[in-house]
């Protein structure tokens, strides 16, 4: 059972679950960020991001 619980938390696993947990956290405050309006994403869709893309 030791040996079970040891190779769960190998040093790689836990550095994985780190990088996902904070990617996770860096896109969900971006996207509130966004929806509140602090910041300003490019509408891919609208001429300003053409602009934007293009230059």
């Amino acid at each position: 059972m030791k040996e079970r619980v040891k190779g769960a938390f190998t040093k790689k696993k836990i550095f994985h679950f780190l990088k996902m947990a904070l990617f996770v956290v860096a896109l969900s405050l971006i996207l509130l960020l966004k929806k509140i309006g602090a910041i300003s994403l490019p509408a891919w869709d609208s001429v300003q991001a053409q602009r934007w893309v293009l230059s």
